[in-house]
């Protein structure tokens, strides 16, 4: 079975308390409103991960919040139901670099699972988010607060994660902005 993963940059956060450092930004107004209404849409299309990695920024761990109120549950893309422990905050998201995605990705082949996960989303930030998109699939998108971009890789276990990405075999399938829901 193909492997997906699905890369969320975090919701929109507030720039209003400017003494605030950048890790600990809430969401504002728009981003309470976006990221439960992105974690719905997942639910609908039927693509509730097994692994929800979020990294350790306020608006990161709001947003997750609200994705796994929505995904709570359900049943995931691998077969099981997302639940408490299908969440994990990873601070090496934090301004991740690509390389950081992917080892992450790697090392879910090593993870203690009941059974290695078919689907991971990553909920970061940007620029990191974009150019993982790029880096694995050479597609260049443009990723606002939000936005969900939903990727395929046809590999049979996480610890070949880096041959599909050099033999070029990492399907962009779906990008899903909030402004066009």
């Amino acid at each position: 079975m193909p492997k997906t993963i699905l890369i969320m940059r975090h919701a929109k956060s507030s720039w209003s308390s400017p003494g605030v450092v950048d890790h600990q930004r809430p969401l504002n107004k728009r981003g309470l409103r976006d990221a439960p209404v992105m974690g719905q849409m997942l639910v609908e299309q039927e693509l509730v991960p097994d692994v929800l990695m979020f990294s350790s920024a306020k608006r990161t761990e709001m947003t997750a919040k609200f994705l796994a109120e929505e995904f709570s549950g359900h049943k995931t893309i691998g077969g099981q139901k997302f639940d408490s422990t299908s969440s994990i905050k990873e601070k090496s998201l934090y301004h991740a670099p690509p390389r950081t995605f992917v080892k992450l990705m790697h090392d879910l082949a090593d993870l203690n699972f009941n059974q290695e996960p078919e689907a991971v989303m990553f909920l970061a930030h940007n620029p990191g988010v974009e150019l993982l998109i790029e880096q694995i699939t050479g597609h260049v998108e443009i990723m606002p607060t939000a936005a969900v971009a939903w990727i395929k890789l046809p590999i049979d276990t996480w610890a070949h994660t880096q041959h599909a990405i050099d033999r070029g075999d990492c399907r962009l399938v779906e990008v899903w902005r909030p402004k066009t829901l």
